[in-house]
């Protein structure tokens, strides 16, 4: 659902919201207290750093990205989940470094 949200979010602030319930919810359902913990946490800055992001790329990298971090994840593929997920946050991290387009 949050993948949706994202998708189809009318204002980056949405975009923003929409990516932080895809990322809790992945914390969640890894069952993983100390993970939900921590994203609470940071969540201030996850939404500063979302602002760039997003707000420079857009949301559809962010929405194929996750798309498939949660296919790996709905097919157990823990493997697969992992290297997606770390796709995903190497890219973003290139991107708030200016390294990436």
């Amino acid at each position: 659902r949050a993948i949706r949200e994202l998708e189809h979010a009318g204002t980056l602030a949405a975009q923003i919201e929409a990516d932080l319930r895809f990322h809790r919810a992945l914390a969640k359902a890894a069952a993983n207290p100390i993970f939900v913990l921590l994203l609470d946490l940071l969540a201030d800055l996850m939404r500063a750093s979302r602002q760039k992001t997003l707000g420079k790329h857009g949301s559809r990298i962010a929405v194929d990205h996750h798309r498939r971090i949660l296919d790996a994840v709905r097919k157990r593929r823990p493997a697969r989940a992992r290297k997606e997920m770390l796709d995903h946050l190497r890219l973003n991290l290139k991107h708030l470094r200016g390294e990436a387009p």
